[in-house]
């Protein structure tokens, strides 16, 4: 009894000493003193509940500022990683051509549609200047996000152009005469499409992007084969290459590197001429699209390294930024394809394909709207 009771008085005085402890930090009140009976003892089961609380609160501190490491260790972690980021993108956008044709008489003539962004991809034929010259494709690349779909709309060279400041011409002397501004407000203002940015390469820069993205297989037809071959000379013979290492010795499925490939799009004397030939540019567009939606993004991001420097545009970082990081949601989007003019809905004057304007107008909305 005497051990026990002198137990019992050290854990009352260990007791006390903490709750006074506490009193004096502002937590829990001893129990008062009674000035006829002098200290009111706690019983055990008050002064272990007392005791709980003064233990659960230091864990809640220690929590709470475990919790707050936690915070700002994850917030430093974010602020690292987005700053490697960043630097990484303004490694790549530098390495891109920007060129703002907002001063070239480019003017918005048709108000832009909600969850539609539309790009105009420029191949120019061309042997100094990568933006000026004839620009051979035309496709308006217009990303539908109300449908889930891509459209790939061509632009026929030989269509029926009303130039500011030059007259009636063909569409594709409007990139000649005033470069991407001018082939943009043309487009606009003759077909009621709104623009929103450009991306023009010239023929070699184009072999380039097809070979980074491992080219494309190509059913090559029998009256194609030689007109393949005729633009490898020529392509070629202004790098300095031997065209016959290139050459496609028969039709068939055929994998096609960059030159072979660009060449395939150039055949304008094979089939229904140019009609054709814009059908040959979409079908290889379309392969790089299902290669560059379906990377991963380490893949993306040695594309990107490779690919932006033959690229001239006029996007935005803020811009390009957006269309990267959507890139890869774009897969399951469905790829449609159209032509300007369309079948049986043009007629044909000194050589300027003139669309009947009242199907034509309305169907090209229909099209990237549905």
């Amino acid at each position: 009894m005497i051990i026990k009771d002198r137990k019992r008085l050290e854990f009352d005085k260990w007791a006390s000493g903490l709750l006074k402890c506490k009193d004096n930090m502002g937590g829990v009140r001893s129990t008062p003193r009674d000035s006829r009976k002098g200290t009111t003892r706690m019983t055990d089961e008050e002064r272990l509940r007392k005791i709980r609380q003064i233990q659960l609160k230091r864990k809640k501190k220690k929590r709470r500022k475990v919790i707050v490491t936690v915070i700002m260790a994850i917030i430093l972690v974010l602020v690292i990683l987005f700053g490697a980021f960043f630097m990484l993108f303004e490694h790549y956008y530098s390495k891109m051509n920007f060129l703002n044709v907002a001063g070239d008489g480019n003017t918005d003539y048709v108000a832009p549609t909600s969850g539609v962004y539309n790009v105009l991809l420029i191949g120019v034929d061309s042997r100094e200047d990568q933006v000026k010259g004839n620009s051979d494709v035309m496709i308006l690349l217009s990303i539908n996000h109300n449908t889930k779909k891509i459209h790939m709309m061509s632009f026929m060279r030989d269509l029926y152009a009303d130039i500011d400041g030059y007259g009636v011409r063909k569409l594709n002397a409007a990139n000649n005469l005033g470069g991407p501004g001018l082939l943009m407000s043309t487009i606009e203002k003759n077909y009621q499409v709104n623009i929103d940015n450009y991306a023009a390469v010239d023929f070699f820069d184009m072999a380039s992007i097809i070979d980074t993205l491992g080219g494309v297989d190509i059913d090559v037809q029998d009256n194609e084969v030689q007109y393949l071959n005729m633009y490898l000379d020529e392509m070629c013979g202004l790098q300095g290459l031997n065209a016959s290492d290139y050459y496609i010795s028969s039709a068939g499925q055929t994998h096609l590197n960059g030159l072979q490939a660009v060449a395939y799009s150039r055949i304008r004397y094979a089939g229904n001429a140019d009609f054709q030939r814009t059908q040959r540019q979409r079908d290889v567009l379309a392969q790089l699209m299902g290669k560059l939606t379906g990377a991963s993004l380490t893949q993306l991001s040695q594309y990107a390294d490779e690919i932006l420097p033959h690229v001239t545009h006029d996007l935005s970082q803020t811009d390009l930024l957006s269309q990267l990081a959507a890139v890869t949601s774009y897969k399951n989007y469905e790829i449609v394809q159209e032509r300007v003019p369309y079948d049986n809905h043009y007629t044909s004057e000194n050589e300027i394909l003139i669309p009947d304007w009242d199907y034509t107008l309305p169907k090209i909305q229909e099209d990237l709207n549905s």
